[in-house]
């Protein structure tokens, strides 16, 4: 099929800001300028309207336990404008080759592509190795030859990206700090490994000291920002050697719709008195996280968008585009290209398929969003988008 989207004000980070016709054939763009109706089989007009490539989420989980995968998230992604995610790591125990299985089982034009790490690679009491207690989630070792052998197997079972952390505070379960972590020596291993095969590795990192750690090891992104403040000379290193900071500057983001059952076992909640002290640390650390972006930006840092988001009982609701995160930028005075950038081009760099998204380029798989009017008061439209075209099927259609 061949839609032609006429009159609408176009934006990517190619080539900005410009008024023009998009037309679709198939599962890419065709072609781009002043074009006739003609040429498609339906042309919607789109005057008054945004028009944006798909957006992607560069961090995401999708199998959160050991029961039936589902696909309720991926179908609520790609709805809602989210072309692409990168599943960052299973939390869960069951085989990353029935996961990915799964996927290529279910995946079709109504799905994101997913882009997978398959397990965290950790050493025992790590962070990515078991959660809850006792359920292990990881890929485990203590030598740098079975760091080198958890990489080859990921590599074998089809994952082209992977997880590892670094993180010392609390388990959720267990209030003592965590006396396991990786090694310089393993991340290492890991990293080498990884580069051998092609594979760009992404980190869990919270706290400025880990991330300088990760960063002297050769880590190709951070997964998080972090919580306090990372030195402006953290920051410059990490641009100079390309390194870009995934937002989760409000995650992790999830569902507290009344009647929640997490998929997963959950902490007990905490008392009253102490449940006032967690909301001021997490505003805090949301401030600190959205000032670390504004720095790294300013310095020409490159951000990738991602929500964390876990578990919802209404993914029609939760899973879109990360809407949360990019107010947070705009009021800490990114500019809105800077952060739609963020959300398109540089995450399809970052995951592998920036040959195929991320732009509105002929040739591209015709992933597109489309919202009436524009963006300058605030990026609220885009929770709800007007029209999603995933892969030159029409998922959502409101015009």
């Amino acid at each position: 099929m061949k839609l032609l989207l006429k009159n609408a004000t176009l934006w990517d980070a190619a080539k900005g800001w410009r008024q023009n016709d998009l037309l679709l054939a198939d599962e890419v763009i065709a072609a781009e300028g002043t074009l006739d109706a003609a040429q498609a089989d339906t042309a919607l007009d789109l005057t008054g309207c945004t028009l944006l490539p798909g957006f992607v989420d560069a961090h995401v989980h999708i199998a959160l336990d050991d029961g039936p995968f589902l696909e309720d998230a991926p179908l609520g992604w790609a709805k809602n404008g989210v072309a692409a995610v990168r599943d960052c790591a299973m939390l869960s125990a069951l085989p990353v080759a029935d996961f990915i299985a799964w996927q290529r089982g279910h995946g079709d034009r109504r799905w994101p592509l997913v882009v997978n790490t398959g397990k965290y690679i950790d050493v025992p009491g790590g962070y990515g190795s078991e959660l809850p207690p006792g359920h292990q989630i990881g890929l485990l070792g203590q030598t740098p030859e079975e760091m080198v052998a958890a990489v080859d197997a990921l590599w074998a079972e089809g994952c082209t990206k992977l997880k590892i952390a670094l993180d010392d505070s609390p388990n959720p379960f267990n209030p003592t700090l965590r006396e396991h972590n990786l090694s310089p020596e393993l991340i290492r291993a890991i990293v080498r490994r990884a580069h051998d095969h092609g594979m760009r590795v992404t980190a869990h990192v919270l706290e400025a000291k880990h991330l300088r750690t990760l960063v002297d090891c050769g880590i190709d992104d951070a997964g998080h920002t972090p919580t306090d403040f990372v030195p402006d000379d953290l920051l410059r290193e990490m641009v100079e050697k390309d390194i870009p900071m995934v937002t989760t500057a409000v995650g992790p983001v999830q569902d507290n719709t009344p009647g929640l059952k997490p998929k997963r076992p959950g902490p007990p909640p905490p008392p009253p008195e102490v449940a006032g002290e967690m909301a001021k640390k997490k505003a805090a650390a949301t401030a600190h996280a959205v000032d670390n972006l504004r720095r790294f930006h300013a310095l020409g840092g490159r951000m990738l968008l991602g929500t964390d988001l876990m578990f919802s009982n209404n993914y029609d609701t939760c899973a879109c585009i990360p809407v949360l995160e990019m107010e947070a930028l705009r009021e800490a005075g990114i500019p809105v290209e800077g952060i739609l950038t963020a959300g398109t081009r540089d995450p399809a760099d970052a995951v592998g398929l920036g040959d195929r998204l991320g732009t509105l380029e002929v040739g591209k798989l015709a992933c597109v969003v489309a919202v009436k009017g524009v963006l300058s008061g605030g990026f609220s439209p885009l929770l709800r988008p007007d029209l999603v075209v995933n892969r030159g099927e029409i998922l959502t259609k409101k015009l």
